[in-house]
């Protein structure tokens, strides 16, 4: 990898994991480390289904992952590029690992700001200890913390994002949506908004899925489709329900201790009612 290609992605990875100010350099070294390693497992799925060493399971999800990439830029409009042409292995369950925090009483997320990108509502670890770790600072300093496997993440067409094993070994609607929805922040992407980018993200995905589908899904994969759909749904509604009562409680006139114990006790209300509906 040439000096060049080194300097990009030393900028990509301050833009995509770091502050204004570059000022956690450990942290950044973690990025770079990450992404670098990934680049270096990339290869042409080309070759990898021309060699006899392919597995017929991973040969034809990565034949399926090429035609989905054709069809996000010749029925969808997303970007032609490279962009998943080729593929990396790397030997994990995710490729990076999301914190995300707000404060105790609070549904406002934290923000971590990031050049050219702007503001994110998480921060991306490519280490599930490193990803915990920060958590715990985080939950000491008072905050709600949650921490999510992730796999996959655009560099916003600064490189040639490829697929990825962590993509792969689930329904064939889901290796469709990913790519699609990681094409479209490379066709679409505006600073400081993380809910317009991943609602946008999202709904081509939804759209796109279905359109691919009707084109080249099984009557039993559609309906998979469907049903997830639905099932969706049905949890965001559950959470926008669960989400007012608690900006109720949080604005109440009471002690800080009399929240705690309503939020609790709502918490757990969430969760039977999760698990009664699911």
């Amino acid at each position: 990898m040439n000096c060049q290609r080194i300097k990009r992605l030393f900028l990509i990875s301050c833009i995509m994991f770091g502050s204004v100010s570059c000022a956690s350099t450990s942290y950044y070294l973690q990025s770079l480390n990450g992404h670098l390693d990934l680049l270096l497992r990339k290869q042409p799925i080309s070759e990898i289904l021309a060699s006899q060493d392919t597995n017929t399971l991973l040969q034809g999800e990565l034949e399926m992952a090429l035609d989905i990439r054709k069809f996000a830029s010749e029925h969808l409009a997303l970007p032609d590029n490279d962009s998943y042409s080729e593929y990396a292995d790397l030997d994990r369950d995710f490729v990076v690992w999301n914190v995300f925090a707000t404060p105790e009483l609070s549904l406002d997320t934290k923000k971590w700001c990031f050049l050219l990108v702007g503001c994110l509502n998480y921060r991306g670890y490519y280490s599930e200890q490193a990803a915990k770790r920060y958590a715990q600072e985080l939950e000491a300093q008072g905050y709600d913390v949650f921490v999510g496997g992730v796999t996959a993440y655009s560099t916003l067409g600064w490189f040639n994002d490829p697929v990825l094993n962590t993509m792969l070994g689930r329904e064939n609607h889901y290796l469709a949506s990913v790519i699609f929805h990681e094409l479209s922040h490379q066709k679409v992407y505006l600073k400081n908004d993380t809910p317009f980018n991943e609602a946008f993200a999202e709904t081509i995905a939804q759209i796109g899925v279905q359109q691919w589908l009707d084109q080249h899904g099984t009557d039993a994969a559609k309906s998979i489709f469907l049903e997830k759909q639905s099932n969706e749904i049905l949890f965001v509604n559950l959470i926008l329900q669960y989400k007012k009562k608690l900006e109720y409680i949080y604005n109440l006139d009471i002690s800080v201790n009399d929240k705690r114990a309503s939020k609790k006790l709502l918490l757990g209300q969430l969760v039977e009612a999760y698990e009664s509906q699911y």
